[in-house]
């Protein structure tokens, strides 16, 4: 094993490095990226694989070569430091990274990370270290302590030599509670006095002793986080006990609600009648296959979580996670939910804005935030960054939400502020009336886990999270509780979960549970409940090979869920998994005799089993059965609300300068630009109104269906900052305020209407670019040059692969569109082609879809052409393909990327590689908007008829800029008439302002065709715009036009063409 490394001088951006310019501006920092390289079976690479791999880490456009020797050494004077991920686990980026490498044949590639290079030093003839202190903050500013570290010297391995925490017993017959108190200290279990007492005298009454897995998992599976005790718990106020429990209060209103519940007061999602509709499904999801509709019942179903503590350690790393654990609650509601969109909401404090003052915002003695927290700003940027890039890495629109900050001292002195921030993400699915209800465990069932292999990540979340109801915390251990998320392998699971769900012999999932708190521990007993399983520690893939039996068990790393099956569909799912590129572990089987037993195997079966006792052999009703409430004493105090007092003199324009600048109030364009509110095709309202698309929207809409106008609409009300004036009208305001902003949809009857509700109690506790352009904005330029209801003729359905990649997550519309303008549309996977299993001779049409292929990670679209240009099979099949005559390709998007990459389109004079490039945007986000572009003379087959249009559509890209390896290539293809598609302005003419042009394209260039028109390239959606409904505005005179949309007649102008072709 080996590691090497790769230098690069490409300039560094990020926020870190910008906030570091602009609080030390006498010190200049100089960067360079290193991307470190593990191999396996070899100690380096021969000429033909490094050339691969400097293809994949070299920018297309960047002249300067990679270097295996650095380029920045530290001088007199000056400072180098590196800053990569801990080594302790691999990076979400460096697991797509590999899958790329794998993928291209380069096999002996095990680990790659990406490092980055400071070189520190004064802009004044002082050196670093008479500015020391400076120094070290500057690099304070430069990384996330919790996720990454400093490089003392240059990576030579990734192996951290860790010895694996070995099981032990916990005398508790030998020195009773003492022996658990020190194993709650040691292990950090957060059990509170009565839990002590409780499992005390639990392994006295039976008599042996439990192991310190078991510890663990006692309390992780009955933290506050997964049991709810305080909730569930007797009330005893001023020495009177309540009679109900908040609990029991909150369900008991629905005895007096319409009955239209299919699900309610579940682990995972509620759930609401529905509808009969039809859908789209592939004919066999194990392999390519056509699609066909069918009609089935669908219910709605709702979920919502918090992800406070996570996100208040590591911001965008909490929030990515957070967002991708209420995802896994819908996929794993009943036998199997299908994802919908999600809404977010962030509370935070003072947020002390640099330059930015407000008068409400406190600071000095009094108002520090703790050490181990993020402040609020950093929340407020951060943990909204990651939730919005998992939703668009996972292909999950983010359709509503709020922002909230609010810090005071009250007018007893107490300090009321979010120093824990809230990470709220709700969710929308669907789930079939056939997979409502979960199957009992039965003796034999196959317990799966599928998804991501096991990382020490996460460790002891449940009981670190629960510390503000059972006790107090170590900083030292927040490190284990914090997480991290990959969006893209969650977006396999969830493709290979669709799959079960979608067989047309049945599903073949009798129950799933998502993981989160308390890891394996908490899924596999809450999924064998009450029938007992047995687990083999061996048959898990592990992502490190140090893991402890205990961090086996209760570490919550992500993207896993946890499921049942019958032995005889077992090939159905390996076959699923493989397709999808998603791992699947068989890990056990349902026994029958009510016990969780992990057995510490050698080998891969339990013949092999050590002569040992097993490290976790509980009977699960000790752990999941009724137990005993816990009370909670607690006594009212008299508050003394201050009345409030508006200063005299204060005026109209006074009140509104404070009032619009409040966050809750103000302006969400940075919410809402940065997240995908389009992908799916069945958005029908998201947070943006009007021609100017402005952040208004009172509720989300989304369609169940592509076919029908039957769907769900979700409203949000939260009024927390009311409550501390007086609770009951707060929660009165909050329902109130979700309901008013329901109306806005068409809903069937009030009484269909159901309430989610989220309460987080602190139980402890006492008692930029575009603003400035809205104003000479008018609305966007419309035409249209055609009439939509005129399609061409089509006169034998042409078959069409829509071509997918691992991360690709704009597939299901595309199919939609193409089904609609008539082909016959396949779904047809990159692994189909790679392995042989698929050919496209038969195909006359191939587009390439949307999403982030590998999460885009060494660049948009790179490791998708890494597999078209170095899988020997793929290549030969795309080879073939284009060089036929009687064919055509379609690429959006990702796919839009991959086709300039390959030279599809934007090809040299030779046809030898494209001139083309796509790079970040300039605006350095991801810009989600509604757009209008202009259709331009060109030999495109797609656009034919449809020239001297101007149309709305929606982008959602956060690499779309077009650049040129030359200003003689870029006016050769706009003389060409090859740029077929312009951003317009308010004008109808080309446009590079922004945000008109989302990304800064020259001449406004949104797509490129080839010579011949056969190929077209575009980053915008025209198959999420292909429906009336779709469209979030379009001028009054315009909107008859709309039946059907104008964009459907592009799709129908490929399946004609196709169906002449011979």
């Amino acid at each position: 094993m080996a590691v090497v490394r790769f230098y690069s001088n490409e300039a560094l951006k990020n926020r870190a490095l910008q906030r570091a310019a602009k609080l030390y501006p006498h010190l200049l920092v100089t960067t360079e990226l290193c991307y470190n390289v593990e191999l396996t079976g070899c100690e380096s690479l021969s000429h033909e694989q490094k050339g691969v791999l400097l293809w994949l880490f070299r920018h297309p456009l960047h002249a300067e070569p990679l270097s295996e020797k650095p380029n920045l050494t530290e001088g007199s004077g000056e400072k180098l430091v590196e800053i990569g991920p801990r080594l302790n686990f691999s990076t979400a980026w460096s697991t797509n990274a590999v899958s790329i490498c794998q993928s291209a044949g380069l096999t002996n590639v095990t680990r790659v990370e990406l490092s980055r290079r400071f070189l520190i030093k004064p802009k004044t003839e002082q050196s670093v270290s008479e500015i020391s202190g400076d120094v070290k903050k500057l690099i304070e500013c430069l990384y996330d302590s919790m996720t990454e570290c400093i490089y003392q010297h240059p990576i030579t391995s990734f192996t951290v030599e860790t010895e694996p925490q070995a099981v032990f017993d916990v005398d508790i017959l030998g020195k009773g509670r003492a022996a658990l108190e020190s194993a709650n200290d040691e292990l950090g279990l957060a059990f509170d006095s009565w839990d002590l007492d409780y499992y005390t005298s639990m392994f006295q009454r039976i008599e042996r002793n439990p192991t310190s897995v078991e510890c663990f998992d006692l309390a992780q599976s009955n933290s506050e986080h997964s049991r709810h005790w305080f909730f569930r718990g007797r009330m005893v106020i001023d020495g009177k006990e309540q009679k109900e429990t908040l609990f029991s209060l909150i369900m008991d209103t629905q005895r007096h609600s319409n009955q239209n519940n299919v699900i309610k007061f579940c682990d995972n999602s509620s759930g609401i009648k529905g509808m009969e509709l039809e859908f789209i499904y592939p004919k066999d999801p194990s392999q390519a296959s056509p699609y066909e509709t069918r009609r089935s019942l669908r219910h709605v179903i709702f979920t919502a979580e918090t992800h406070n503590f996570p996100t208040g350690v590591s911001p965008f790393s909490g929030a990515t996670t957070g967002t991708g654990g209420r995802i896994r609650d819908v996929q794993s509601a009943g036998r199997g939910g299908h994802v919908i969109a999600g809404t977010a909401g962030y509370c935070f404090g003072n947020l002390h804005i640099p330059g930015y003052d407000l008068p409400w915002e406190c600071k000095g003695e009094g108002w520090e935030y703790p050490s181990t927290f993020a402040p609020p700003l950093q929340v407020a940027i951060e943990a909204s960054d990651g939730a919005s890039d998992y939703g668009n890495k996972f292909g999950e629109p983010v359709l509503s939400g709020f922002a909230r900050s609010f810090g005071m001292r009250l007018a007893n002195g107490e300090r009321r502020e979010w120093i824990k921030p809230i990470m709220f993400s709700g969710g929308l699915g669907s789930i079939e009336d056939l997979h409502v209800k979960k199957e009992v465990p039965e003796p034999g069932m196959e317990v799966v886990k599928i998804g991501g292999p096991v990382y020490r990540i996460g460790v002891g979340g449940g009981a670190a999270s629960s510390v503000q109801v059972q006790g107090d915390n170590s900083s030292d251990r927040d490190l284990g509780a914090v997480q991290r998320g990959d969006a893209e392998m969650e977006q396999k699971m969830n493709r290979a979960l669709r799959a079960c769900l979608e067989r047309s012999g049945g599903n073949p999932i009798c129950s799933i549970h998502d993981q989160g708190a308390g890891g394996n521990g908490n899924v596999l007993k809450e999924l064998s409940e009450p029938a007992g399983a047995v687990i083999y520690c061996s048959r898990f893939k592990k992502g490190d090979p140090t893991l402890s039996v205990l961090e086996l068990w209760g570490a919550e790393y992500q993207e896993s869920n946890a499921l049942l099956l019958q032995p005889s569909d077992r090939s159905f799912l390996e076959r699923v998994c493989q397709r999808e590129k998603c791992p699947v572990d068989f890990v056990g089987n349902i026994t029958g005799d009510g016990k969780i037993v992990l057995v510490r195997d050698e080998g891969g079966s339990g013949d092999e089993a050590d002569s040992g006792r097993c490290p976790v052999d509980l009977q699960l009703e000790w752990v999941l059965g009724k137990m005993p409430q816990k009370e909670f004493k607690m006594e009212s105090l008299a508050l003394n609300h201050q009345t409030l007092s508006l200063p005299a003199g204060l005026t109209v324009k006074d009140a509104l300068h404070r009032v619009l600048r409040l966050p809750a109030v103000a302006s969400k364009r940075y919410l809402t630009n940065k997240v995908d509110r389009s992908v799916t095709g069945l958005v029908a309202q998201q947070q943006c109104v009007g021609p100017l698309h402005t952040p208004l929207a009172d509720v989300a809409v989304v369609a169940l269906s592509p076919f029908s106008l039957g769907g769900a609409a979700t409203a949000i009300g939260e009024q927390p900052i009311k409550g501390l004036v007086c609770p009951a009208a707060g929660a009165r305001m909050a329902v109130g305020e979700a309901l008013t902003n329901l109306v806005f949809a068409r809903v069937t009857e009030l009484k269909d209407v159901k309430c989610s509700g989220n309460w987080m109690w602190a139980a402890k506790l006492p008692g930029e670019g575009e603003e400035e352009g809205l104003s000479k904005r008018t609305q966007p330029y419309f035409k249209l040059t055609f009439n939509p209801s005129e399609m061409p003729t089509i006169s034998q359905p042409a078959r069409v692969a829509v071509v997918r990649e691992e991360g690709s997550n704009g597939d299901r519309e595309m199919s939609v569109s193409l089904y609609m303008a008539g082909f016959e549309v396949w779904d047809v996977t990159m692994q189909d082609l790679c392995t042989g299993s698929v050919t496209l001779d038969p195909f006359k049409a191939v587009v390439f879809v949307g999403g982030f292929s590998y999460a885009d990670v060494l660049g948009s679209a790179k490791g998708w052409a890494a597999t078209v240009a170095y899988n020997s099979k793929a290549k030969a099949e795309f080879d073939c393909f284009r060089q036929r005559e009687d064919t055509v390709s379609l690429g959006v998007c990702n796919g839009c990327q991959l086709l300039a990459l390959l030279g599809w389109v934007g090809e040299s004079e030779e046809g030898v590689e494209s001139e083309v490039v796509l790079s970040h945007n300039k605006s350095g986000r991801f810009e989600s908007r509604f757009v209008s572009v202009g259709i331009q003379n060109s030999p495109s087959i797609w656009l034919r008829g449809m020239e001297g249009s101007a149309l709305g559509v929606w982008v959602a890209h956060g690499e779309g800029l077009v650049q040129f390896r030359s200003s003689r290539a870029q006016d050769l293809i706009i003389s060409g008439g090859l740029a077929p598609l312009r951003y317009l302005d308010d004008q109808g003419h080309p446009t590079e302002e922004y945000p008109l042009n989302p990304n800064g394209s020259p001449q406004g260039i949104a797509g490129l065709c080839s010579r011949d028109g056969r190929h077209l390239a575009m980053m915008p959606h025209p198959e999420r715009c292909t429906l009336s409904w779709q469209w979030p505005w379009a001028p009054r005179d315009f909107r008859p036009s709309l039946t059907p949309s104008p964009w459907l007649r592009m799709f129908k102008n490929a399946a004609s063409w196709c169906s002449n072709q011979e």
